[in-house]
């Protein structure tokens, strides 16, 4: 079992910072360290686990209360908006889509966004789903194992790139939509979700981790397209 006192050691230095205000924050944090000095790995491996399990249930608990504090502000002024990182994003592009795939029988509805270097992605897809009709069915969906929801906070490569990479993995989160106007194409909605990507030393041990918060996401009226393929 870890050492008391290197665990405190951890938990006191390298995790204080982690509260609520630095969960909607791009933070970067420091698994282990005490006064300056690295622990040995042999607590390093020990820890990992532990910490990779605290953080997740934190980003579990806070997903769903960050997003409905967020949403009184942009919900019902942008036609698309969310809360990236603690602060207001309203994307001066962006784009939705319901296609209906015939061999896959499924429908899937898209949505990017995009201002500046940032890029926020979501994508909901309906199995089994009827070729009639250009709709798509409302209720709400769960960012799971299942994979019929997707979604993805990305950056430029660079200032002058159009290539967006994804930040970390998605961890927590769900879309959910409200209304659909099938005659004049338009949709409406909320989500949130969370990413954390994470450093590795030589040995294959967590050093650090990354969180991205997209929260207060919503969506009003949004046009969207419709493809049959």
């Amino acid at each position: 079992m870890l050492n008391k006192r290197y665990f405190w050691a951890v938990y006191g230095f390298g995790m204080m910072r982690l509260n609520r205000k630095n969960l909607h924050s791009q933070q970067t944090y420091i698994i282990v360290h005490e006064k300056g000095v690295m622990l040995k790995k042999l607590y390093m491996k020990k820890f990992t686990l532990a910490v990779v399990l605290v953080l997740s249930a934190l980003l579990l608990q806070y997903c769903k209360k960050d997003s409905e504090s967020a949403t009184t502000t942009n919900t019902a002024l942008y036609t698309f908006s969310s809360y990236v990182n603690d602060t207001l994003w309203v994307p001066t592009a962006y784009n939705a889509q319901v296609a209906y795939t015939a061999a896959a029988k499924n429908r899937v509805f898209t949505v990017t966004g995009t201002l500046g270097t940032q890029q926020v992605n979501f994508a909901v897809t309906q199995p089994n789903a009827s070729s009639v009709g250009n709709g798509f069915p409302t209720g709400t969906f769960n960012i799971d194992a299942t994979g019929k929801v997707v979604a993805s906070y990305a950056r430029a490569a660079s200032s002058t790139s159009t290539t967006f990479v994804p930040q970390g993995t998605v961890k927590s989160g769900y879309v959910s939509i409200s209304a659909v106007d099938s005659v004049k194409m338009t949709m409406t909605g909320t989500f949130t979700f969370n990413t954390v990507s994470y450093t590795y030393d030589t040995g294959g041990n967590i050093t650090s981790l990354t969180v991205n918060s997209v929260t207060g996401g919503a969506f009003n009226n949004l046009p969207y397209t419709f493809k049959k393929q």
